[in-house]
């Protein structure tokens, strides 16, 4: 049972079956104290139908119907045993074509973008560059209403080291705010899931991706998360020793860098898709998936995994639209908004 998998272990004697052990009957047997060396003719077999091997499927089917039965033995015009079949035999497997291992991704404002490092499919690289734009633009507002909070509350007699503490989280608060509602969220939930989707051998179909989780534990949102976990306690200078509020930034990152990223993504960078978002999803993760299986690259240089993630296209976007606000800035002669690193 335990090597094939297999419901029942047919039992018989000088070419003549004399019945089959189950789970059941073993679970017994072995329950009431038989000597697991103890020959079969010692348990209760139990007997269950026989089908000849040239009974189509559905006659099988409709004796596994009437009689609910895990099992069916299926013997010649001899009654010699052939073999057995169970009810999942009979369902049809469909022959699935090689999938990669792991998928990664970006969402776009345009689509879902998906990548193996060697393949992709998706949006083009143009949206990845209109994230990198879009992410630069809600960290610019979120910037300038912070800046409004803080003028405003110094004006009415807040504390400047007060303000120091609060307006750094509540910037992040305000980025995170608008990241949800923009259209990206409900992209990077559809990433999330078709990988998921991919990632687990199903099928690539609204009905089975819909069902797949939106929180995928390789988010670059984890990254993130974690990376300024570090830096807002290595830098809190409420604790003077710098060497403790570098041990603490440790401890509190490796502890809850990944369950915090998960909560993010839930509330915040991810969002459930609409029927659109979830179709765009679809369509990029089988566009990957053919072009894998006309070419599957297995291991990639480097130079080609980093630029197919996405990243230096988003930088690029991120980058240009800062560059267009400086060059606005120094020809209009206004006050600068943001500061280029």
């Amino acid at each position: 049972m335990r090597h094939y998998g297999s419901p029942v272990v047919p039992v018989h004697q000088n070419g003549h079956i004399l019945g089959v052990v189950t789970q059941a009957s073993l679970a017994h047997a072995l329950a009431v104290g038989l000597d697991p060396e103890a020959p079969l003719s010692t348990v209760a077999l139990e007997q269950i139908p026989m089908l000849y091997a040239s009974a189509s499927g559905s006659e099988a089917l409709r004796v596994f119907s009437e009689q609910r039965i895990s099992a069916l033995l299926v013997v010649d015009g001899g009654l010699s045993l052939v073999g057995i079949v169970t009810p999942a035999q009979l369902y049809p497997h469909a022959v699935r074509a090689q999938r990669p291992r792991m998928v990664g991704g970006m969402a776009t404002p345009f689509g879902v973008y998906l990548t193996t490092g060697a393949q992709s499919g998706g949006v083009n690289r143009w949206a990845l560059a209109a994230t990198g734009a879009l992410l630069f633009a809600l960290v610019l507002v979120a910037q300038l209403v912070t800046d409004g909070v803080g003028s405003w509350s110094a004006a009415r007699g807040v504390r400047a080291d007060v303000l120091m503490m609060v307006l750094p989280p509540l910037s992040t608060i305000f980025f995170l705010g608008l990241l949800r509602i923009s259209p990206v969220a409900g992209y990077h939930a559809a990433e999330h899931m078709v990988v998921h989707a991919i990632e687990r051998g199903e099928n690539l179909v609204p009905e089975v991706v819909s069902r797949m989780p939106r929180v995928h534990p390789r988010c670059g949102t984890n990254i993130a998360v974690g990376a300024s976990l570090f830096l807002g306690i290595s830098g809190w200078t409420v604790i003077p020793d710098p060497e403790l509020r570098l041990i603490l930034a440790v401890l509190v990152t490796m502890t809850i860098w990944r369950p915090l990223g998960s909560l993010v993504q839930y509330y915040a960078t991810t969002r459930p898709p609409n029927q659109k978002q979830l179709a765009a999803g679809i369509r990029a993760g089988e566009q990957l998936l053919s072009r894998y299986q006309r070419a599957p690259i297995l291991a990639p240089n480097g130079w080609v995994r980093i630029y197919n993630s996405g990243i230096l296209q988003i930088m690029g976007g991120s980058l240009g639209c800062a560059l267009v606000l400086e060059l606005i800035t120094w020809l209009f002669k206004l006050p600068r908004i943001i500061e280029l690193v």
